[in-house]
């Protein structure tokens, strides 16, 4: 693992093998990942280390946007990528009309938008742990559970 710097005294951690070919140009930051500026044209490290195909995402799977080591990427759809969202809890909702939380969660198959309703509960956390407990089966190597994101917090 080797360090390539960035402006700011921030750096991108990359893989041992990467690292001569990715140092031959100067990086800096756009929207928190590391990319460089060709011909007007935005090019992400992380894609380019992954040589992402043009109608895919190159997702973090730690979330962490300056973790370009290969282990730590995976080119996959935009839904997939939303799947791995970190920013907030996931799968609680509150019903005015029922006075309660719903617990659901939402997935493709066969390229169609399901939603799969968990249930009326009670609390929040009781909704979000409904979430947590079938998330896996969903989401499968996309898939993280609200305990996850507050324990990254």
């Amino acid at each position: 693992m080797k360090q390539i710097l960035l402006p700011k005294n921030q750096f991108v951690i990359v893989d041992d093998e990467d690292y001569e070919y990715l140092n031959q140009w100067k990086w800096c930051l756009f929207n928190g990942y590391a990319g460089r500026s060709v011909k007007g044209r935005h090019v992400a490290m992380h894609r380019l280390i992954m040589n992402t195909p043009e109608r895919m995402v190159c997702d973090h799977i730690n979330s962490c946007k300056l973790d370009n080591r290969k282990s730590n990427l995976r080119n996959c759809t935009q839904s997939e990528n939303c799947m791995n969202r970190r920013n907030k809890p996931k799968g609680a909702h509150y019903s005015p009309t029922e006075g309660k939380w719903r617990g659901q969660i939402v997935y493709r198959e066969n390229g169609k938008k399901i939603t799969k309703y968990l249930g009326y509960f009670a609390t929040k956390e009781e909704a979000l742990a409904a979430y947590d407990n079938v998330v896996g089966f969903y989401h499968k190597e996309y898939a993280v559970t609200n305990k996850e994101m507050a324990a990254n917090v």
